[in-house]
């Protein structure tokens, strides 16, 4: 009787196992989104100067170039 049971369970365990792989391996929906953008957005940032006040001292006491 647990030689038969056995047997079951393995038989079902190898199916379950085999379809899961084939899924897995099954390919996916080809989705395609489009998204509009405005050219105004497509603009690079500005580069602002910045102020000395800002900059740290990396030694203290040498003298501002």
């Amino acid at each position: 009787m647990a030689r038969r049971l056995r047997i079951a369970l393995g038989v079902i365990l190898l199916v379950l196992s085999c379809v899961l792989v084939v899924w897995g391996f099954w390919p996916t929906l080809r989705e395609r989104r489009v998204l509009s953008v405005n050219p105004a957005n497509m603009t690079l940032p500005t580069a602002t100067p910045t102020p000395s006040s800002f900059i740290p001292d990396l030694m203290p006491g040498a003298r501002p170039l």
